[in-house]
């Protein structure tokens, strides 16, 4: 998938509340609360509602076979995009396109079938193993049309590609901060997505975790074909 995306302008509504009760208190050292109980029922405690900004004019592209880093501080909105792109929020202005066709409702639907997306905390019943993990979501996400054994072999396959062979029956509780990350990452490998998103995925990793994975993530994007936008 070549993914492009244009002027991207996503807004928020968030409430002003600096004329509320509790900080005209504050600020007038009480006397809010202390005339309170003379009538004076909640002035001060409206609010009013305002728009901000959280991506403004934001363009770029991603092709098969590259690895796209997207850098900023925190608050930067860095997630915001990766949430956009995957279709999982909504945004009031710009275009998003896939193969040059844009992405539209029926489109979208379609496209995010082969789209993975791996958020930044690692969410698991860590009792289980790490072969329970992606058998059951073999079982629960690849095609019904697909035999057992097709789904067990899937299994296999994504285990000696994340080199967690030799964890596969350990539980996930027990796990390094990198092999819970690979665990996340062949969860949604297990689809055969085109389009790979991962929100912050070095986040708590040592330094040789973090060099270890991004090869990883290097390999699925030049020897797999994948796009991968992080």
């Amino acid at each position: 998938y070549y993914i492009r995306w244009s002027r991207i302008r996503k807004t928020v509504e968030i409430q002003d509340t600096s004329g509320g009760l509790m900080r005209a208190s504050i600020a007038s050292g009480g006397a809010s609360s202390r005339s309170f109980g003379r009538g004076s029922g909640l002035r001060g405690s409206a609010t009013t509602t305002a728009t901000r900004d959280i991506l403004c004019g934001v363009s770029g592209y991603a092709a098969p076979g590259q690895l796209l880093a997207c850098m900023g501080p925190s608050g930067s909105g860095k997630t915001s995009l990766l949430n956009t792109l995957s279709g999982r929020t909504s945004y009031q202005d710009g275009v998003i396109s896939i193969n040059g066709e844009r992405l539209t409702g029926a489109m979208k639907k379609r496209i995010m079938s082969k789209t993975a997306y791996v958020k930044q905390a690692d969410i698991f019943f860590e009792h289980l193993t790490v072969q329970d993990q992606l058998t059951y979501t073999a079982l629960l996400r690849l095609p019904s049309s697909m035999k057992k054994e097709q789904k067990h072999e899937e299994v296999s396959r994504i285990l000696k590609l994340l080199r967690l062979t030799k964890v596969a029956e350990s539980p996930i509780s027990m796990l390094s901060g990198g092999e819970k990350k690979r665990v996340n990452i062949g969860t949604e490998l297990l689809t055969d997505p085109m389009l790979l998103l991962l929100d912050e995925p070095t986040s708590g990793l040592d330094s040789t975790s973090a060099v270890s994975l991004l090869k990883l993530l290097t390999s699925l994007a030049r020897d797999h074909g994948k796009t991968v936008v992080t």
